[in-house]
């Protein structure tokens, strides 16, 4: 780290510019990775802007520090006017500025930044979570290692009546003592949705392979009920603007509607419904249905999780996003685990996710 590119403002900008605009030529997605710093006159890279700076534990790393503090005590990250002239701009800009006010160079960097600064954005704070989340999953991970788990599920309505599914995993640890390890929680919704383009798909199957017989009575009594006179079915098809003598295939005016608009027209559906869910994903998610939280047993940590969902995702945040949610559990009770990680590991992790 602490390497940077002498580039002049005016130089940066319009380089960036021109990659902004290659970007949307080649309809790809931006990723503003560097950063311009006034004071040194130079481009950084993203992680090197945030956290590469010589000023202590309680500067460099504050919006790490401001992280885990707010994760661990379940508190909320952003605040309802962030704005400069804000008298509450929430609990991490308030805290943020807190913590880099012990710290003369960074009291004076975060007073000069403007209050839309990367290093201050909710994006940056979710990566954030995000990081020390994946870690601890990671360390769970390794803890079971060969050893045999069994998974426990169960599930609750969130402040939004939305169902999640939280995932314990319970397993013999190798000090030789049973332990149960939050691993996140899932939106039942997810599940619910798979389930109904799955029955969706067999029920459109079923009615083109049984029920096109069906369908023509149907279509036939509407138009006699309303008296549109109906083609004979068995008659001779021929196609519009031909003649009869012409034609080489013969086949009847049934077979022309069945054949060549039903069952292309069902055939059209159920590809793009095949297409948007694929086979392999359904059978997976589906497998999750077997996860039945209606068998499941409650264990202390299942009930930990649902009382950490409702400290977490109150009245007040009750639009939180499932990802956010999430991670926010995990690090809530997990937060032994997530302790335990160094600053700088989380700064390599983040870079390595920029890099991405």
């Amino acid at each position: 780290m602490s390497q940077f590119l002498k580039i002049s403002k005016q130089e940066f900008q319009m380089s960036l510019m021109k990659v902004q605009v290659l970007c949307v030529i080649l309809e790809c997605e931006f990723s503003p990775w560097l950063e311009y710093s006034p004071s040194k006159d130079a481009a950084f890279c993203l992680p090197c802007f945030l956290f590469d700076k010589p000023t202590g534990n309680a500067g460099s790393h504050a919006s790490i520090d401001v992280v885990k503090v707010l994760a661990f005590q379940g508190l909320a990250f952003r605040g309802r006017d962030e704005s400069s002239d804000s008298i509450n701009c929430g609990n991490f800009l308030e805290i943020l500025d807190l913590v880099v006010s012990y710290n003369e160079y960074v009291a004076e960097a975060i007073e000069k930044a403007p209050k839309n600064a990367s290093y201050k954005s909710p994006k940056i704070q979710k990566e954030i979570l995000h990081v020390f989340s994946n870690k601890v999953k990671k360390v769970i991970r390794e803890e079971i290692d060969d050893a045999k788990f069994c998974l426990i599920v169960d599930e609750a309505c969130d402040e939004s009546m939305k169902e999640q599914m939280a995932i314990v995993i319970k397993f013999v640890h190798k000090d030789g003592f049973v332990r149960e390890r939050f691993f996140g929680c899932q939106s039942q919704d997810i599940l619910n949705l798979m389930n109904f383009v799955s029955s969706t798909k067999a029920l459109i199957q079923k009615f083109r392979d049984e029920e096109w017989d069906i369908l023509l009575t149907i279509v036939k009594s509407f138009c006699e009920a309303r008296d549109i006179d109906v083609s004979n079915m068995n008659a001779r098809y021929v196609e519009r603007g031909g003649l009869a003598c012409y034609q080489q295939d013969e086949f009847t005016i049934e077979h022309h509607y069945r054949e060549d608009i039903f069952y292309v027209a069902i055939d059209s559906i159920l590809q793009e419904l095949n297409h948007r869910f694929s086979k392999p994903a359904v059978e997976l998610l589906n497998l999750s249905l077997a996860l039945d939280p209606k068998e499941a047993l409650s264990t202390t940590t299942t009930k930990r999780a649902f009382s950490a969902m409702n400290i977490i995702k109150n009245r007040l945040r009750n639009k939180m996003e499932d990802d956010f949610l999430m991670d926010s559990m995990i690090l809530y009770i997990e937060k032994e685990i997530a302790a335990k990680f160094g600053t700088e590991s989380i700064i390599n992790n983040f870079r390595d996710l920029k890099e991405r």
